[in-house]
């Protein structure tokens, strides 16, 4: 749905029906963000599109309490603030489903053998999950970021901007690397 984005603000920002117009039309206008761009973040339809109203109720606020500066358009304020959103309920998320018998999510490592995902998931049923937090500090605290950023989700490019790797072959070696430290002090 197309619309000009200065008129759609002065319309949200009105009292009364034409405010409340304004923003189901914004609302409308990027629902298909909710598959877009929140499928990498493995979160039931349920949460994308609670993400998805809080991002918006979000954008609304910043137009009207003045903090939104008009440096990016309003689609791409309201895409990065329903990414974070979308990344702190996929954290909110793993840290509830983290139980300790729970080991599955070593399988979303990439690129591990079958045997590496078997001993990595006998260390955790065997130690619970404690003792594989222990382990994993062990290997070095960026070991353990990158591990942990590559289980839950992250993209490379973003394992790269928060990391400060400079390339995807660098972030290769490096998770090799990591796991093989991991199975050296695993054993």
């Amino acid at each position: 749905m197309k619309y000009n984005e200065q008129v759609l603000i002065e319309a949200i920002l009105a009292e009364g029906k034409e405010g409340q117009l304004a923003t189901s039309t914004f609302f409308n206008a990027h629902k298909n963000m909710i598959h877009l761009l929140s499928s990498k973040y493995r979160l039931t339809v349920e949460d994308r599109q609670s993400a998805y109203a809080d991002a918006i109720m979000a954008v609304i606020h910043a137009l009207k309490n003045g903090t939104y500066k008009k440096e990016a358009k309003l689609e791409t304020y309201l895409s990065t603030i329903f990414k974070h959103k979308c990344v702190n309920l996929s954290k909110q998320n793993l840290t509830i489903k983290r139980e300790p018998h729970r080991a599955d999510w070593i399988d979303d490592l990439l690129d591990l053998t079958d045997e590496a995902k078997s001993a990595i998931h006998k260390i955790i049923s065997k130690e619970r999950y404690e003792q594989f937090v222990i382990e994993l500090e062990k290997i070095g605290e960026k070991c353990k970021r990158l591990l942990l950023a590559i289980g839950q989700g992250y993209s490379t490019q973003e394992i790269m901007k928060e990391m400060g790797y400079t390339s995807k072959g660098s972030i290769k070696v490096s998770r090799h690397r990591c796991i093989q430290r991991f199975l050296g002090n695993s054993e």
